[in-house]
């Protein structure tokens, strides 16, 4: 399945009614595109929804950012052209630099870490519980990690490592279940072997106390695949 273009999903990620009606079916059948969104809106959310404070990069930090967007580091609103031709500024619009700088930035936090320090949250998280999580029968020698923790502004998030990497054509998506797995919500999906998920609105975290991380194939279909490769219960 050929997936949305990475810019239109920074653009949904942006709030912005960017998608066709072709490309929204394909959106709505598509948990990778889908995660690719929420991914996106992460940085987003994290200054309109809390109160934590992002650091401001420093001069060597803009100067990656800039080289790599071809900006002028003078200026972060100049666009320079470079060809055989002389180097001429030109305007960017705003939302492309913004979109850009986020899809940036989310490639080098995929990239196991590098200039992490591009964009730092501050916030005096609560930890309220940790879970261990154990292998299926059919994904022996896996094992992971959760830990779910409360920030200031009342929201939770989940932190969740594995030792298992996804593969070229599946997928690997966190999930919160109640006892038994009778009720399952999606946290999103796992890029690389850790990531930090924010707990939908209304998600009872007392009742939901089970993590579990599924290896998905790419079919559209957003429920679970019944192939969990590890899951564990949250204690406090």
């Amino acid at each position: 399945m050929e997936h949305l273009d990475p810019e239109l999903l920074a653009l949904l990620g942006l709030g912005e009614d960017a998608a066709s009606a072709t490309q929204r079916l394909h959106l709505a059948g598509c948990p990778h595109c889908r995660g690719e969104v929420r991914r996106f809106a992460r940085p987003v959310a994290a200054t309109r929804d809390t109160d934590e404070v992002l650091e401001t990069p420093g001069p060597r930090v803009w100067a990656g950012i800039a080289a790599e967007l071809q900006l002028d580091p003078r200026d972060p609103g100049t666009l320079v052209m470079t060809g055989p031709e002389r180097v001429a500024p030109a305007t960017r619009p705003l939302r492309r630099t913004v979109v850009a700088a986020v899809a940036v930035a989310a490639a080098v936090l995929a990239l196991g870490g590098v200039g992490i320090g591009l964009l730092t949250v501050r916030h005096d998280a609560q930890r309220i519980a940790t879970a261990t999580l154990q292998a299926f029968p059919g994904w022996q020698g896996s094992s992971g990690t959760a830990v779910l923790e409360r920030l200031p502004n009342g929201r939770h998030v989940v932190q969740v490592t594995t030792t298992v990497q996804p593969g070229g054509r599946d997928d690997h998506e966190v999930w919160l279940m109640t006892a038994g797995a009778k009720r399952l919500v999606s946290l999103g999906l796992l890029h690389g072997t850790s990531g930090t998920f924010t707990v939908p609105a209304g998600v009872d975290v007392s009742r939901f106390r089970l993590v579990d991380v599924s290896d998905e194939p790419r079919d559209g279909n957003p429920a679970h695949s019944g192939d969990s490769i590890v899951r564990g219960a949250l204690k406090s």
